[in-house]
C-alpha cells in the first residue's frame, strides 16, 4: 500500500524583500487529460502521473515502467540499448550506487516525481565519463512562502516485501529558504540462482543451487539551506547522511553428478555502510549578459562487512573486510551573451579521490588465509577545462563544445591468489570533443545530430582487486588494471508533431568495461570486470506516443532492435558475442469516467548479448485500475506487476571451449499484487524559485 500527503501553512505576508512573482491560490480544481509521455527532437519527455504503473510505486518503479529504459541489478541504467546512462535527480546528490542507490530510489515515492526527461544532447560542462545520453528526474517543487510539511509512505507485500516512510519540511521566508528531510526503508528479498557448468570438461559438470535471503534497514536524512537575493547572487548549502545494514543468509548445494559428490555451504554476511556527501554552491550575475557559478562537492563513503562461511565437509571461512572513498571536487564556470542568440560558457574543474581498502580472512580457527588477504591504496586526480558555444540562426539552433582532462592515479596492491602486487603511477590527457546541430522543418517536425567523444572512468569498487568469497568455489573481485573506456557516440533523431519519433545511434567503445568469467582451477571460477578490446553497439528506435483510437483510450508503443557485438582478445577461444536485440513496449491508459481509470501494459525484450553472456527472452505485463475521488486530489489503485511471473534472467555464459548457463530469480522484480493510496493537499503563495542542477560524476562511481 502507498500512501502519500502533503501539506502546507502560510505564514506572514509578502515582503519587499521576497520575489515579487507570488500567485495567491484558491482551491482550484483542473481536470484534464495528461500525456503520458511527449517527444521532440531533441528529448523524450515521461510524466508518470498520466499513467497507473508510472505513479502508483517508488521512483524506481516510475523508471522501470518508461518504455525502453532498464536498470540491471547493479544500479546501472540503459535507454534503448544504450548503457553507462547518467541519472540526474533534480540536483539531489545522493552517494549511493549499487544496491544502495536501487533501495533509496524505491524509498521515493513516484509521486513526487513531476516529470522524466530522456536527453540526447551532449555538453562538455559534463564530465566525459559516462554516454552521452542522460536522465533527468524532475520532483515536485513545493514553493510555498512560509512553513510546508511532506508525509509520504509505502507498504508492499508478496515474496520480497518493502516498506517506506519519508518525513520532510521546508520553511521559506524572503531571501532564506531551509529544508530537512527524513527517510526509512526496511526490505526483505530473497532469491534463487541456478547454475551448471563444466567442470574440468564440457562433458562433466557442476550443477549449483543458490538460495538468498536479504534483510535490508536504510535511514537517510538531509538538510538544506538556499540564499536567493532579488538581484544577483543566489547561493547554498546540503549535506546528506545515509545508513544503510544488510544481513544476508545464503546456502548453496553444489553437485557434480559424474563423480557423486554433494557439498552444501552456508554463507552469513553483515553489511554495514556509513555515508555523507556534501555541496557548496554560489551563483553571481555579473551583469544582464554574464554570470559566474562556483561550486564544491565533498563525499565520504566507509563501508564494513563481515562474514561467516561453512560446508559439510568441514571447510570454514572468516572474512573482516572494509574500505572508505572520500573525494573533493571543485569547478568555476563563467557565462556569457556574446550576441542576440550566442551564448559562450567555459570553466574549470578539479577533482581529488582516495580509496582505502583491505580484507583479512582466516580458516575459522585464527588461522591466516594469505592467499585472499589484501590491501588496496588508490589516490586519483583529474583537472579538466571547458569551453561550449550556443546559438541558433532562423530555424537552426547548434552547440560545439570541446573539454579537456588531465589525470594522474597511484596505486598500491598487496596481492592475493587474483593478482601480483604492484604500485604504479598513470599520468594522462584526453580531448573530447561534442557537437549538436538541431533543425525545425516544416509541419512541426525537427531534426537533431549529436557526436560526442566519451571516457568512462572505472567505478571506484570495480578498481579495488581484493576477493569477495561469494562460496568456496565462486570468488568476486575488482581489476587494478582497469583502463577508461573511450567512445566515439552519434546520435540522429527525427520528430515529427509530439506523437512520433524516430533515433538512430551508434556507438563505437574501445576497452569497454565489462564484468567477465575466469576458471583459476578445475573448481574456482572468479568474476571480476575486465577491458575487452572493442565493443560495437547501436539502435535503431520508433516512438508513436499519445494516440487516441477512441476518446477513452491512449496509446503508446516504443519499439527498438538494438545491435551489440562484443570482441574478446585474441589470447582466449572465445568468439564475439553478436546479436540484434527486439524490445517493444506498449501502453494503454483507458479513462471511463467518473473518476474511474485502467492500464494494461506489457514490456518483451529478446534475446541479448552482454560481454560474455548471452541472456534469453524476457518480459512482464501490468494490469491496473483506479479511482480517483476528492476532485483528483485522492486516488486508490489496485495493481498486479509481472502477471505472469516472466521478468527473470536465464544467461547462457561463453567460456574458453565452454559453456555454462545460469538462471536467477529476483523476487523482488517478479509478480507483485498491491494497492496503493494517494493524496495530495496543497496552498499557499507560489512562488518561482532557482535551484542548483548537476550531480557530481565522481559520486556516480562510487561503488564500495
Amino acid at each position: 500500500m502507498c500512501l502519500s500527503l502533503y501539506g502546507g501553512n502560510i505564514a506572514g505576508r509578502e515582503t519587499p524583500d521576497s520575489l515579487p512573482v507570488t500567485v495567491e491560490l484558491g482551491e482550484v480544481s483542473v481536470v484534464a487529460r495528461k500525456p503520458d509521455m511527449s517527444v521532440s527532437a531533441e528529448k523524450v519527455v515521461y510524466t508518470p502521473s498520466a499513467t497507473l504503473s508510472g505513479s502508483s510505486g517508488s521512483l524506481y518503479d516510475a523508471i522501470s515502467s518508461m518504455p525502453g529504459v532498464s536498470i540491471d541489478s547493479g544500479g546501472k541504467i540503459s535507454v534503448n540499448g544504450v548503457s553507462g546512462v547518467k541519472l540526474m535527480i533534480d540536483g539531489h546528490k545522493t552517494i549511493l550506487t549499487g544496491e544502495a542507490l536501487l533501495n533509496y530510489l524505491r524509498s521515493l515515492p513516484s509521486a513526487s516525481v513531476k516529470r522524466i526527461e530522456i536527453n540526447s544532447m551532449p555538453s562538455a560542462r559534463n564530465d566525459a565519463s559516462g554516454a552521452m545520453t542522460t536522465v533527468d528526474i524532475v520532483m515536485t517543487k513545493h514553493r510555498d512562502e512560509g512553513f510546508a510539511l511532506g508525509f509520504n509512505g509505502n507498504l508492499r507485500e508478496w515474496k520480497a516485501p518493502r516498506g517506506f516512510a519519508s518525513l520532510s519540511s521546508e520553511y521559506r521566508r524572503g531571501k532564506h529558504q531551509v529544508a530537512l528531510s527524513y527517510a526509512f526503508m526496511t526490505a526483505r528479498n530473497p532469491s534463487d540462482l541456478f547454475t551448471d557448468r563444466p567442470y574440468v570438461t564440457q562433458e562433466n559438470r557442476m550443477v549449483q543451487t543458490y538460495n538468498r535471503r536479504r534483510k535490508d534497514f536504510m535511514h537517510n536524512v538531509s538538510a538544506e539551506y538556499g540564499f536567493s537575493s532579488a538581484d544577483r547572487l543566489k547561493s547554498g548549502v546540503t549535506v546528506n547522511l545515509n545508513f544503510h545494514d544488510r544481513r544476508e543468509k545464503s546456502s548453496m548445494e553444489t553437485a557434480i553428478p559424474a563423480l557423486g559428490n554433494r557439498i552444501m555451504t552456508d554463507n552469513d554476511m553483515k553489511f554495514l555502510t556509513r555515508n555523507i556527501n556534501g555541496n557548496m554552491y554560489m551563483k553571481y550575475d555579473i551583469s544582464e549578459r554574464s554570470h559566474i557559478f562556483a561550486n564544491y562537492d565533498f563525499f565520504y563513503c566507509h563501508k564494513d562487512e563481515r562474514q561467516k562461511m561453512d560446508d559439510d565437509e568441514g571447510y570454514r571461512l572468516n572474512g573482516d573486510m572494509g574500505g572508505s572513498v572520500t573525494g573533493h571536487v571543485g569547478s568555476v564556470d563563467y557565462g556569457v551573451t556574446l550576441l542576440r542568440d550566442w551564448k559562450l560558457i567555459a570553466g574549470i574543474k578539479t577533482s581529488f579521490v582516495n580509496i582505502g581498502n583491505g580484507g583479512q580472512y582466516d580458516d575459522g580457527e585464527g588461522m591466516t588465509m594469505e592467499n585472499l588477504d589484501s590491501s588496496f591504496g588508490y589516490d586519483e586526480n583529474i583537472n579538466a577545462a571547458y569551453a561550449e558555444l550556443q546559438g541558433k540562426c532562423a530555424v537552426v539552433a547548434a552547440t560545439l563544445g570541446v573539454r579537456v582532462e588531465q589525470s594522474n592515479a597511484h596505486a598500491v596492491f598487496s596481492g592475493n591468489e587474483a593478482a601480483e602486487k604492484c604500485d604504479y603511477r598513470i599520468h594522462d590527457w584526453g580531448v573530447f570533443p561534442n557537437a549538436s546541430i538541431n533543425v525545425r522543418l516544416g509541419d512541426g517536425s525537427g531534426l537533431n545530430v549529436s557526436y560526442a567523444r566519451r571516457r568512462d572512468m572505472p567505478n571506484y569498487g570495480d578498481l579495488n582487486p581484493f576477493i569477495y568469497i561469494f562460496d568456496d568455489i565462486t570468488h568476486i573481485g575488482g581489476n587494478i588494471e582497469l583502463r577508461p573506456e573511450v567512445s566515439h557516440n552519434l546520435h540522429i533523431a527525427w520528430a515529427y508533431g509530439s506523437r512520433l519519433r524516430l533515433s538512430l545511434s551508434g556507438a563505437v567503445v574501445n576497452d569497454a568495461v565489462v564484468r567477465c568469467f575466469r576458471e583459476i582451477s578445475d573448481r574456482v571460477v572468479y568474476v571480476t570486470p575486465e577491458n575487452l578490446p572493442r565493443h560495437l553497439k547501436g539502435a535503431f528506435t520508433v516512438s508513436l506516443v499519445n494516440l487516441a483510437p477512441v476518446g477513452w483510450w491512449q496509446l503508446t508503443f516504443n519499439g527498438t532492435l538494438v545491435f551489440n557485438d562484443y570482441r574478446f582478445p585474441a589470447s582466449t577461444a572465445i568468439p564475439s558475442n553478436r546479436l540484434i536485440t527486439p524490445v517493444a513496449d506498449c501502453r494503454n491508459v483507458l479513462k471511463f469516467g467518473c473518476g474511474w481509470s485502467a492500464e494494461l501494459s506489457g514490456s518483451f525484450t529478446g534475446k541479448a548479448a552482454y560481454g560474455q553472456a548471452v541472456v534469453s527472452p524476457f518480459g512482464k505485463i501490468y494490469v491496473g485500475v483506479r479511482k480517483s475521488f476528492l476532485s483528483g486530489r485522492a486516488s486508490l489503485t489496485l495493481f498486479v506487476r509481472d502477471l505472469l511471473n516472466t521478468n527473470y534472467h536465464t544467461s547462457t555464459i561463453m567460456l574458453e571451449g565452454k559453456k555454462a548457463y545460469l538462471t536467477e530469480r529476483e523476487y523482488e522484480d517478479m509478480r507483485l499484487v498491491g494497492v496503493s493510496f494517494s493524496w495530495r493537499f496543497k496552498s499557499g503563495n507560489v512562488r518561482r524559485q532557482e535551484r542548483r542542477q548537476g550531480v557530481i560524476d565522481e559520486i556516480k562511481r562510487v561503488n564500495l
